[in-house]
């Protein structure tokens, strides 16, 4: 088959923005119309890449249902659906859509709010997105469970009061290391005045 400008999607989105609608640049570039529409229709993977530019302009710029760059992502999503961190990097895309990488980061930061702290991502987003996969959000799940065992046999061994606190203080630091790290420097804080006073009164 002989290749085609339309088959290159960064080619077709130059033109779409230039000409405003695949009908005026299939008439710009004397290609029958519904022979391009064919084409993409039958390689979902190239109209993906335009598919925002398509929709919005069967539209009034007033009346977009959605903006481009939804429309693009919708139709990414529908095309593909499992993604590595250097694809979705390539094209501007949220990392989360790769769960390996999501479920990765989750386990070693051990909260969504550090994981959107640390990646610029509202927390909300991504209990949103994970809602919405439910073999994701059983793996999410899971690991909570796994975490909240780890943490069991510590907190036995406590009082009551300081296991709540150390315990509510792991979830918002998301580290139980963090958390037994400053429980230490707290003590040292209240044992290093007794130590000083009593070298005092030795000297």
């Amino acid at each position: 088959m002989k290749r085609r400008p339309y088959h290159n999607p960064r080619w077709l989105r130059k033109e779409l923005r230039k000409y405003g609608s695949l009908a005026m640049v299939c008439r710009v570039h004397g290609f029958p119309e519904a022979t391009v529409a064919g084409y993409l229709s039958r390689h979902p993977e190239v109209r993906a890449e335009v598919e925002d530019l398509i929709q919005t302009s069967r539209f009034p710029v007033r009346a977009q249902p959605r903006d481009g760059k939804q429309i693009r992502l919708a139709g990414l999503k529908r095309y593909k659906k499992a993604w590595t961190v250097n694809e979705l990097q390539a094209q501007g895309l949220p990392f989360y859509w790769d769960h390996a990488w999501l479920l990765e980061q989750f386990r070693k930061l051990r909260s969504l709010e550090a994981m959107g702290k640390k990646y610029g991502y509202k927390p909300q987003t991504l209990r949103r997105y994970i809602s919405r996969q439910p073999e994701l959000a059983q793996q999410i799940w899971a690991l909570r469970e796994e975490m909240q065992t780890e943490r069991a046999p510590l907190l036995l061994h406590l009082p009551p009061a300081l296991a709540r606190e150390l315990e509510a203080a792991a979830e918002e630091a998301g580290s139980q290391r963090e958390v037994i790290a400053r429980a230490i420097e707290r003590e040292a804080q209240k044992a290093s005045p007794r130590l000083k006073a009593r070298g005092q009164a030795a000297g």
